[in-house]
């Protein structure tokens, strides 16, 4: 009997899956996430421009995180609310790459 050869074929990388319907549900929340800033900004009445400091994108971001800080309460509330989506995609995203490299 002859050895077995060892497989030349490579191992395919881990493929996260997602569904139509998964896919249609996330763009949705995106969109309502993305209209409500402004919303729930305007509500709280939050002043995310205070500084008046917009050099590039990160100058904005640190603005408005300065911003709300300095309103109190109703920036912690406004800060929660514009985190809550890119951390929960991040939540979603690594339980479906954690399912993908268990296959």
């Amino acid at each position: 009997m002859t050895p077995a050869k060892p497989s030349s074929k490579k191992p395919r990388p881990p493929t996260i899956r997602v569904g139509g319907l998964e896919l249609l549900v996330a763009i949705a929340v995106l969109i309502a996430w993305l209209a409500g800033v402004g919303i729930v900004a305007q509500t709280l009445l939050v002043d995310v421009g205070c500084l008046d400091m917009r050099a590039s994108w990160r100058g904005e971001v640190g603005e408005m995180v300065i911003c709300a800080l300095a309103a109190g309460p109703e920036g912690w509330l406004f800060l929660l609310y514009v985190a809550i989506v890119p951390v929960a995609t991040g939540v979603w995203l690594r339980r479906k790459l954690s399912s993908a490299l268990k296959r």
